[in-house]
């Protein structure tokens, strides 16, 4: 059976990609000898329907099942038409991944997301028993202090209080109002940074998204902090900079 599975690289030994519209490549792998071929992702950098697009990249390739932790309503219609089987992905490397579809061992992708990823931040209640997606803009496990300009985005999954999984999005590239836009498709619901433009965060707000600015240090310190209710936001965002559009224009 040929499986489709997002990725950040073309490497069955990288962990599945957070984002099923937004990962680089989709990784095409024989679930009989694992032999595999990486098939460029065309959508990810568009501007809106990025699952869509990349849902008919999946169905283009001939692959009969693809392995991936979310999907949007009308990309798994797209999928569906065409007779393609969703399976909901576990932490773990494309090959885990694919072993197991083997092996009979994952479930079907039944959750199938309506295009709105989390609640508005003034219904969330770190309590509550959902999964809530926390991104850090980071620089090699440290908090970045230019959000637009990181090296990429580590997303923690919390449920209730408990972090459930980690993972690592690598940072797309630098496009006026296309960050928010790009972790709002991965589910995010709250983002720390150091320091972010006064555009950015906006884009987040008008998105529900929780925006923390003024941290710093280890990327899971910060984390812990934001569970326990101890890390504040400074609430300070740039207008100025010394680089033109580093922060404002994010």
């Amino acid at each position: 059976m040929k499986i489709a599975i997002p990725a950040d690289e073309k490497s069955l030994a990288v962990n599945v990609g957070q984002s099923f519209g937004r990962s680089p490549y989709f990784l095409v792998a024989d679930s009989g000898d694992l032999s595999f071929s990486a098939v460029e992702n065309r959508a990810v950098a568009a501007e809106g329907g990025a699952s869509v697009q990349a849902a008919q990249t999946v169905v283009d390739c001939g692959a009969e099942a693809v392995i991936t932790f979310r999907c949007g309503q009308n990309a798994a219609s797209v999928l569906q038409a065409a007779g393609i089987k969703l399976f909901k992905a576990v932490s773990g490397t494309v090959r885990e991944n694919v072993e197991k579809c083997r092996e009979g061992k994952l479930e079907e992708l039944t959750e199938i997301h309506a295009g709105h990823h989390g609640k508005h931040n003034k219904e969330f209640d770190k309590g509550e028993e959902f999964t809530v997606k926390i991104a850090v803009a980071s620089d090699n496990n440290m908090v970045s202090p230019h959000f637009g300009f990181c090296e990429g985005f580590t997303v923690y999954s919390v449920d209730g209080e408990t972090i459930s999984g980690r993972g690592f999005v690598k940072n797309p590239g630098h496009r006026p109002g296309f960050l928010p836009r790009f972790l709002h498709e991965l589910g995010v619901n709250v983002i720390i940074s150091g320091g972010m433009g006064a555009n950015a965060a906006s884009l987040f707000a008008e998105n529900g998204i929780e925006v923390i600015t003024g941290a710093s240090g280890s990327i899971d310190d910060v984390v812990k902090q934001y569970l326990q209710g101890s890390l504040q936001s400074t609430g300070s965002v740039c207008s100025e900079h010394r680089h033109h559009g580093e922060c404002h224009d994010e």
